[in-house]
């Protein structure tokens, strides 16, 4: 719960934010947030499958990460000024 309470303040506070600094302060509350997610979902994926079906859910996994990373990133340039 306190990674999505963490994630959810930094998300706001860059919603809010009246300048870069204050941005750039809210987006490392973000980055707290989102890894605070990792162990729980290698956990979840660790314990959910077994054998060879655990290793093609980490790299399913990898590779979604991957790809959402440079969509974002895609997304973010396009829609500056």
């Amino acid at each position: 719960m306190s990674a999505s309470a963490a994630y959810a303040a930094g998300s706001a506070d860059c919603a809010l934010a009246p300048g870069l600094a204050p941005v750039l302060a809210a987006r490392a509350v973000q980055g707290v947030g989102a890894a605070l997610f990792l162990p729980n979902s290698v956990a979840i994926l660790g314990g959910a499958f077994e054998g060879a079906k655990r290793g093609r859910a980490f790299d399913a996994a990898a590779i979604a990460g991957a790809v959402l990373a440079v969509a974002a990133e895609l997304m973010a340039w396009l829609s500056a000024d």
